[in-house]
């Protein structure tokens, strides 16, 4: 299966699901990328990341150090904000705003990732794993 992306500059959106994509490799403004699904999941050969939107129904979200709650919290993310997701994995089951979950997105910022936050509040339009998103 390829998935096709149209790539404009940094930005590119999905022809399947309609998710925005940041870029993450160097690749020439207005290009087509094409890319198969790696074993495990994602998309290869160029690394990518997708924006969503932080939906805790209210209050921010934690962002913590690992994918459990016993986790030291890093920062909280305001409900409505942008956040960028470069991959997620399994952690502790816990229940938000959109349902419950195991599963964890790891946020990152232009210098690196920053931690993790419960899918439960992130809508990534998917329950479980995002089939555009590689494990951690």
């Amino acid at each position: 299966m390829q998935v096709a992306r149209r790539v404009s500059g940094a930005l590119a959106m999905s022809l399947v699901t309609g998710a925005m994509y940041t870029v993450a490799s160097a690749v020439p403004a207005a290009a087509d990328v094409s890319a198969s699904p790696r074993q495990g999941g994602g998309v290869g050969p160029a690394a990518v990341e997708m924006t969503f939107t932080v939906s805790t129904g209210g209050p921010a979200t934690n962002i913590r150090s690992c994918a459990q709650l016993s986790c030291g919290v890093v920062t909280t993310i305001s409900n409505g904000t942008f956040v960028t997701v470069d991959c997620q994995r399994r952690g502790e089951t816990v229940t938000g705003n959109l349902g419950t979950s195991a599963v964890w997105d790891r946020i990152v910022a232009f210098n690196g990732p920053i931690g993790f936050a419960s899918d439960t509040n992130i809508r990534t339009g998917y329950d479980g794993f995002h089939p555009g998103l590689p494990r951690c």
